[in-house]
């Protein structure tokens, strides 16, 4: 586990290096990441939810974060993101 980072091997980011070369080299001006705990899907967002039962915030924050998650997964387009006062994500398609 890390707190900041995102460990890989030097293979994995020297691929994700090349797919951003391609994509300016194709025309797009920026490249939006997302990045989420775990895959969020339904299936997985069950056994979270029982795994980390006594962790409320953590499942509220996870609920949050599924709202994008599920934005992004349906449509593949790029997501607006704010933040509230509460320190709520919201999540727009562009």
């Amino acid at each position: 586990m890390t707190i900041g980072c995102l460990p890989m091997t030097d293979d994995k980011i020297k691929e994700l290096y090349l797919y951003a070369v391609l994509a300016r080299q194709s025309g797009q001006q920026h490249i939006p990441v997302y990045i989420f705990p775990f895959k969020m899907t339904d299936a997985n967002m069950k056994l979270y939810k029982l795994k980390y039962e006594h962790k409320k915030e953590l499942l509220t924050f996870w609920n949050n974060l599924k709202t994008g998650y599920d934005k992004f997964a349906s449509t593949r387009r790029e997501l607006n993101v704010t933040v509230d006062k509460t320190g709520n994500y919201g999540f727009e398609i562009c």
